[in-house]
């Protein structure tokens, strides 16, 4: 997963999914001392912070969604969303996932020799004012 994303060790990494603990526990192992495992819940203040979410698998239709949603919030602008799809082999559930959070993908790698894994840049998506607002501004 992380060769995918080109991480090093110096980033961020939130784990989230069904093996984040043991991911976590991995990563530090490898020198990810800055890596942490979201069960649950994530702390408000957090946000934006992390370079890599990983959500680790393998996942339903249903898991995977929520892990992306659940981790999403951490990712900062730019950082990278690497995913196990396992079986699921489908990127549309993700990018949804991305599109209802306001983000969009810069680019997309995939890696099927380890068992469909995807890598996503995820990009918040610009809020473009609505045409009242840029006439009360003009005005």
């Amino acid at each position: 997963m992380l060769h995918l994303a080109g991480a090093l060790p110096t980033w961020r990494v939130s784990v989230v999914g069904p093996a984040s603990a043991a991911t976590m526990i991995a990563l530090c192992r490898k020198g990810f001392d800055r890596a942490l495992s979201i069960q649950g819940g994530v702390c408000p203040g957090a946000e934006g912070d992390c370079d890599l979410l990983l959500i680790t698998g393998p996942n339903t239709a249903q898991g995977l969604s929520t892990s992306v949603h659940l981790g999403l919030g951490l990712l900062r602008d730019g950082g990278v969303l690497v995913a196990h799809e396992g079986e699921l082999k489908d990127d549309s559930l993700i990018s949804a996932v991305l599109r209802a959070s306001g983000r969009e993908v810069g680019w997309c790698v995939h890696d099927m020799a380890e068992g469909c894994l995807v890598a996503f840049q995820v990009l918040r998506t610009p809020v473009v004012p609505s045409v009242a607002a840029q006439a009360i501004r003009a005005a």
